[in-house]
């Protein structure tokens, strides 16, 4: 179950298939969630009420067969399995949920589309190592990949701002430099001495 926080971030989520269409219903259906007065809500119920016809301030059928099937292929996903079938399913999940929603206009939202695209295979590789998995470490070892991936700009010229993390930085110079989000848990990062030396 998702806590009410998630819940509204999922359905707010244009990420989505029919987060255009279904906007306001979605919001709708939101605040219809939260009176609830649950704290945690399931998927499940989030389609029962989005299926809910008697409700058409809140009735969002593209919401509601999307939830079906990823809910489908869920199920169909055994407890524990080797990290490279997590990998493939995530993106049948994420496929059945009509990730990444509406048509990337924006250049970046498209860059990151496909870097995260190309983030499954190499989650994939690491099945070696994992062994069995349960999907909520198996999607853990994904959001590590994630927040350690980097991505190339395709921009041309020579811009004025670089945005690098601090792999690149060493071996170049700069006439001014701002340090971002350095807070005592990010910068200096941790070691990670090898264990096999």
């Amino acid at each position: 179950p998702l806590s009410l926080e998630e819940c509204s971030s999922f359905l707010r989520s244009p990420f989505v298939a029919g987060a255009n269409e279904e906007f306001a219903a979605r919001c709708e259906l939101d605040i219809r969630l939260r009176r609830s007065g649950r704290r945690r809500i399931s998927m499940e119920r989030i389609r029962r009420f989005a299926s809910d016809v008697t409700q058409p301030r809140t009735h969002c059928p593209i919401l509601s067969e999307v939830l079906g099937l990823a809910s489908e292929e869920r199920e169909s996903a055994r407890a524990t399995q080797p990290v490279q079938e997590w990998a493939l399913v995530f993106g049948r999940l994420l496929k059945a949920l009509g990730w990444p929603g509406d048509p990337l206009t924006d250049a970046l939202a498209h860059r990151t589309w496909q870097r995260f695209v190309e983030l499954l295979p190499e989650l994939g590789q690491l099945g070696p190592l994992a062994g069995l998995l349960s999907a909520r470490d198996a999607l853990g070892m994904a959001q590590v990949l994630a927040n350690e991936a980097t991505m190339e700009t395709s921009e041309s010229g020579d811009p004025s701002v670089y945005v690098i993390g601090a792999a690149e930085a060493p071996h170049m110079q700069f006439d001014a430099l701002w340090i971002l989000t350095t807070t005592d848990d990010v910068w200096p990062a941790y070691p990670t001495p090898n264990p096999f030396i």
